[in-house]
């Protein structure tokens, strides 16, 4: 309803009907709770934040971005991070194989697999992204899981001295 009122008390109003009509015992839910739901769904609109199944938003963090920007093979990297964070950052801890030829066949990226891997490889690198566990053929696939950056430029340092970031950083020069 948030999206069709004008005013928190409107909302409040629209609920106490919704209860009062819909509900065995009205009673149970006092005014000041329909009052607590109207004011927090209200401030939900006004900072643009009422979101529907996948029309809805995820962060990225901005030391990321700020790692990957502007090197070699950054903004493949920042895509693949932006995908991956929408695939599985609303479960921290969450292990997930990288199977890039699935992952184009599903439409969900459309770069090439070495690219892909190079993204990959500089996630690794500025700690976006961790090895969990190894590949074991014809059984287990590698497992990767989404990290955060700590405070601190040190990740450009460690991208900078990656071996794949070296010779993609030769190549463009």
């Amino acid at each position: 309803m948030v999206e069709y009122v004008d005013s928190a008390d409107e909302l409040q109003a629209n609920l106490a009907g919704t209860r009062d009509d819909w509900c065995a015992e009205p009673e149970t839910m006092p005014d000041s709770e329909l009052a607590g739901i109207a004011g927090w769904a209200w401030n939900c609109r006004l900072k643009n934040g009422i979101y529907r199944g996948r029309d809805s938003a995820f962060p990225v963090q901005r030391l990321a971005l700020d790692a990957l920007r502007g090197q070699a093979n950054g903004v493949d990297a920042i895509a693949l991070l932006v995908l991956l964070e929408d695939q599985h950052g609303h479960s921290p801890g969450k292990r997930f194989p990288l199977d890039f030829k699935a992952m184009r066949r599903a439409g969900l990226i459309n770069i090439s697999t070495p690219r892909l891997r190079a993204a990959r490889r500089m996630l690794e690198g500025a700690g976006l992204v961790r090895l969990v566990s190894k590949h074991r053929a014809g059984s287990q696939p590698q497992l990767f899981v989404l990290t955060r950056m700590n405070s601190g430029l040190s990740a450009l340092d460690r991208i900078a001295d990656t071996p794949s970031s070296q010779h993609s950083n030769s190549a463009t020069m």
